[in-house]
């Protein structure tokens, strides 16, 4: 009988990280579909996307978040994760506090958390042109492929130096050729740095397919590529601009060398090799 019980204990205990993984996961959609519903109610109203952020001068920009709490009554978490604090609400995923996740940053203005924006599509931020004059860079142009603004090729962003306005359009909501074939937030990508012993979400995800490529070539383990995978078991859960949710391998969600994925990330739903170089 002792046996019996042993062996049930066991298979127990085996099962309940698995199960723990799989209620996250659905806990991690939900809020995916709120937070894209959010967005939508935002496209009804504007005819045009949330802007990524509206300003280099961080101090004083508004970043996507914000329309998405004004429109789903809900707050990013003011609070980071601590032994006797577990941040809560829509925009808080339990695999991300799970894995030491860091939602507000106190060195800077930049927001950090769970889930990310597809800003600029394939590619992530990776500018027409990048000048430099001192400790000053200038972004000179952004194509506007994802959901997050685009900032014309010649309009100029500082990067460090004199904070400057920068002039980004927004996307209009016709410019989205395949709703249901393009991407506007998911798990976010989280970057190869740690502050206060802590995992930093990016709230771009853009980036994710050009971190992926390099990962995916290079074979890198690196500490950030592991929590991405631990999160969701190898999965990245996404939310696509009709509103549906998916849940696929990170890698194909992130590399950039399958057209048919690549794609996914652009309003124009081509796959744009030439910024996946």
């Amino acid at each position: 009988m002792i046996a019996i019980i042993s062996v049930l204990a066991t298979l127990l205990c085996s099962a309940l990280p698995a199960a723990k993984r799989r209620a996250d996961s659905a806990h991690c959609t939900s809020n995916q579909r709120q937070v894209q519903l959010a967005i939508q109610l935002f496209v009804v109203d504007n005819e045009r996307f949330p802007i990524g952020n509206t300003s280099s001068d961080l101090s004083a920009a508004r970043f996507w978040i914000n329309d998405a709490e004004d429109y789903s009554k809900s707050k990013w978490p003011r609070n980071n994760l601590t032994k006797r604090l577990q941040p809560t609400g829509l925009f808080v995923c339990p695999s991300y506090n799970r894995v030491s996740g860091y939602y507000l940053n106190t060195a800077t203005p930049i927001p950090f958390g769970a889930y990310g924006y597809n800003y600029f599509g394939v590619g992530g931020g990776i500018p027409v042109k990048v000048s430099s004059s001192g400790s000053s860079f200038y972004y000179k142009g952004f194509p506007g492929l994802g959901l997050g603004g685009e900032l014309p090729a010649d309009k100029e962003e500082v990067v460090s130096g004199m904070p400057f306005k920068s002039d980004y359009r927004a996307i209009r909501e016709a410019a989205v050729l395949a709703p249901s074939d393009m991407i506007s937030i998911g798990d976010s990508t989280i970057a190869d740095a740690l502050l206060d012993s802590k995992q930093l979400g990016t709230i771009d995800i853009s980036a994710g397919p050009r971190i992926m490529k390099f990962v995916l070539k290079d074979a890198t383990d690196t500490a950030s590529a592991r929590a991405m995978r631990s999160r969701h078991s190898g999965k990245e859960i996404t939310s696509f601009v009709d509103g549906h949710v998916e849940s696929s391998p990170i890698e194909q969600v992130f590399d950039p060398r399958q057209p048919e994925r690549a794609r996914r990330w652009n309003n124009d739903n081509r796959p744009h090799a030439e910024r996946s170089q």
